[in-house]
């Protein structure tokens, strides 16, 4: 077994493990070479912090990395099934630190499904502490008033993501979708919603609760999917719970936001 950076791993071999070892997941990736390579480009991949695992020349195991700053975040962790259990990742995650340790990084960001309670040990057994919770919602039929809705320029949603009193994921964050052309930005006063015609929504600013709902059936309509999915929704977040609620979406996953700060690993 060879473990190394995956700066010379071309995409097309990342992606083609990334979908074999997600295949039996509890939520599988289907997903396209384009897809795959536009979902990296959104989580800032960089292929010389990512590392993996190679047996005879094939990548059984990854972990890749997006880097902003001297901040990362875990934008995909998995080993085929056929190679688990065999304390790869374990190896790969080490030889990664000492990696971003050079690199000058301090803190290392990941997500993990609160129900693989084997992953959350492994991660805690490294150092890393639970953040917040985070819910994963989709819906596919929203009734709403009618309501004019406004799009305004996408570069105001980092003003307004500043403004708001929780902070939104990584991939949910303005940098995740500030050069993505498929995402909009639509307004009902200061309410305000980001959504992209793929049916991801990013940011909720949902100030008034029916003008929330009247721009989330808006963005649905434009959804080339026929759904919306509300990814990583902070759990203490009262107002979006509720509004979850009032339209009727349905909890599909659940994730803890975890991270290491690497300067005080011992």
């Amino acid at each position: 077994m060879e473990i190394k950076t995956l700066k010379d791993t071309s995409l097309e071999t990342i992606h083609a493990s990334f979908i074999k070892a997600f295949s039996d997941y509890q939520e599988p990736m289907e997903m396209s070479l384009e897809s795959f390579v536009s979902m990296m480009g959104r989580y800032s991949l960089d292929l010389s912090l990512s590392v993996g695992a190679f047996i005879d020349e094939c990548l059984v195991s990854f972990i890749l990395v997006g880097r902003r700053g001297n901040r990362v975040y875990d934008s995909g962790t998995a080993t085929i099934r056929e190679f688990r259990r065999q304390g790869i990742a374990s190896k790969l995650f080490e030889y990664q630190m000492q990696i971003l340790t050079k690199n000058d990084i301090s803190e290392y960001i990941l997500e993990c499904i609160d129900t693989n309670e084997k992953a959350m040990k492994l991660y805690e057994s490294k150092g890393f502490s639970v953040i917040r919770h985070l819910d994963c919602y989709r819906v596919s039929k929203i009734e709403s008033k009618d309501m004019e809705i406004e799009e305004a320029s996408l570069q105001e949603a980092a003003e307004i993501e500043a403004s708001m009193s929780y902070k939104p994921s990584w991939q949910n964050s303005y940098l995740s979708y500030q050069k993505d052309a498929s995402y909009h930005l639509y307004k009902v006063g200061k309410t305000s919603v980001v959504a992209s015609e793929r049916g991801s929504v990013s940011l909720i600013n949902a100030e008034d609760i029916d003008s929330c709902i009247a721009i989330l059936s808006h963005a649905l309509k434009k959804s080339q999917t026929g759904g919306l999915r509300m990814i990583n929704i902070d759990r203490e977040n009262t107002k979006i719970k509720k509004l979850m609620e009032k339209i009727g979406a349905e909890l599909f996953v659940s994730q803890v936001e975890m991270n290491l700060f690497l300067d005080q690993r011992s």
